[in-house]
């Protein structure tokens, strides 16, 4: 299923929450090396799972998203980054050895000059050190391997973890936020609505006797309707003179 059809899916108001993410907080975070249908699939786990009310949970909603996806990048980075100086490494030990097997081709070359020999062949032996360094470069790494880079690049990996701790400290301020919005004032606007939505008039009288009509909320609403059928009709047997 196309993510256009898992939209379509969605209920109305989950749809328009996630229009909402895309169109109005400008350039999603997803950087050109990162899956774009990765990120939207987790906008839609997250709107799915919290189920936005209104325009401001929809946008503490996108501080959880981002946060979640920001310390993912870096976690992502942290791991490559020790894989990187690994590779590094590997890459200075073959520019080092093929100098090393340059100079000493140069030097066999000159002393058979001076001497009146035929020359060596120093072409071929760099030709088999290349192939020896290509399968150096391709030696899957080892534990001890992964050591070394993480000890050469402790302090970058130290960074990066600060970074996701503090993207999940953002991720997760949000999401605090967002429950304490839900329980307290989101509550109370949630609840007037409906009480503007389920409102019943209440005609009463005041103390002159003149008509005065109230707005009720759904519960007295209910109420009155259970009050106004327990009354006695004014034409039943029990309600006639005498």
């Amino acid at each position: 299923m196309s993510q256009e059809s898992k939209e379509r899916a969605l209920p109305p108001h989950l749809a328009r929450a996630i229009a909402q993410l895309k169109e109005s907080y400008g350039p999603l975070p997803v950087l050109s090396t990162e899956n774009m249908q990765a990120y939207e699939e987790t906008m839609r786990w997250f709107v799915v799972s919290l189920n936005p009310q209104d325009c401001f949970e929809t946008a503490l909603v996108k501080d959880i998203i981002d946060g979640t996806w920001e310390a993912a990048r870096y976690g992502r980075h942290k791991a490559m980054s020790i894989h990187r100086r690994h590779c590094d490494r590997l890459e200075s030990q073959a520019r080092q050895r093929k100098a090393a097997a340059q100079r000493t081709a140069e030097f066999k070359k000159r002393i058979a000059e001076t001497k009146a020999e035929p020359p060596t062949e120093p072409e071929e032996a760099i030709d088999h050190l290349v192939e020896d360094i290509d399968a150096m470069l391709l030696e899957p790494a080892t534990e001890l391997d992964h050591n070394r880079a993480l000890e050469t690049g402790i302090e970058y990996v130290g960074k990066l973890d600060k970074l996701q701790m503090m993207a999940i400290a953002r991720r997760n301020n949000a999401l605090e936020q967002f429950q304490q919005y839900r329980e307290t004032c989101g509550y109370r606007v949630h609840h007037d609505t409906d009480e503007v939505i389920y409102r019943k008039p209440n005609h009463l009288t005041d103390h002159l006797g003149r008509s005065i009509e109230v707005m009720a909320t759904p519960e007295q609403a209910a109420f009155l309707d259970e009050f106004e059928n327990a009354k006695t009709p004014p034409d039943s047997p029990s309600g006639g003179s005498r």
